[in-house]
């Protein structure tokens, strides 16, 4: 079960996401997750780190490249970040 810092379980969880139209807009979009959603996903993320510590690494740029704490891991590649190599 996941718990927030105060020692309750989650309420809700809301996604906003920013429309890119003509006139762009948010959109809030509510959605739920169960215990089993939470443990699904801090186990692949967990195996993803392993798997990346141990050094088996395929790099996916994009978007999250400038936040991304395995960056270093992309540039051993040759790659640049997407905005570098948008020039």
């Amino acid at each position: 079960m996941l718990l927030l810092e105060t020692g309750a379980e989650p309420s809700q969880l809301r996604i906003d996401a920013v429309v890119r139209t003509k006139t762009p807009k948010v959109q809030a979009l509510a959605t739920r997750r169960a215990t089993t959603d939470y443990v699904r996903f801090f186990g692949l993320a967990q195996a993803v780190i392993e798997t990346i510590k141990a050094g088996c690494f395929y790099p996916n740029p994009g978007w999250q490249c400038p936040t991304c704490e395995f960056a270093e891991h992309c540039r051993s590649w040759g790659l640049k970040h997407r905005k570098e190599t948008a020039r």
